[in-house]
């Protein structure tokens, strides 16, 4: 079988809750903030639904609704739970590369000036900040979030407080560069 991608996986693991439709999932995404840790674009739901539909991972069903339009219901299949819970393992036992565009910033340093580059840097700081900001602000609007959902939570306001930390004392390098030049 092949790996699911990160957007297939949510996509499934929101459709073994329970059966869903299209404008269904992208409210859910919305509303659980998933976006903040996983890639899944709302133009892609219907794409996604689609693709795991020809993989025979879900199956869709026209519903009729009382005086509503129809609209595609889909389920997950068994072949779709044995998919997901196969990746959901991989997830957590195999760390995954991560590719920042900060990263690639920074292998590009010398084609700035140093005073840019502290600006530049300041301003992904502030960000930082608004990030756990808004992490806060959810974890706070939900206070009986389920265990592993406070673990998102927990997980996400570390990663970004880390990076955080690490680029408040390089810029305090820079500056110090700066100072010397």
């Amino acid at each position: 079988m092949k790996k699911l991608t990160q957007a297939e996986a949510a996509i499934l693991s929101l459709l073994a809750e329970q059966p869903r439709y299209g404008y269904e999932l992208e409210q859910i995404i919305q509303a659980r903030g998933m976006r903040s840790w996983t890639e899944i674009a709302f133009s892609s739901i219907y794409y996604l639904l689609k693709k795991l539909e020809h993989a025979q991972l879900v199956a869709g069903e026209t519903s009729q609704g009382d005086g509503r339009p129809s609209r595609m219901v889909y389920n997950i299949l068994p072949s779709g739970r044995v998919a997901l819970q196969e990746s959901l393992r991989t997830m957590l036992s195999v760390p995954q590369q991560r590719y920042s565009a900060l990263l690639l910033g920074m292998a590009n340093l010398p084609l700035l000036e140093l005073s840019e580059v502290v600006v530049a840097l300041e301003q992904y700081c502030e960000e930082l900040r608004s990030q756990i900001g808004r992490v806060h602000q959810r974890r706070d609007e939900e206070p009986t979030l389920p265990w592993h959902i406070h673990g998102l939570f927990d997980y996400t306001e570390t990663m970004i407080q880390a990076e955080h930390d690490w680029l408040t004392n390089y810029l305090a390098q820079i500056r110090q560069q700066l100072n010397q030049a």
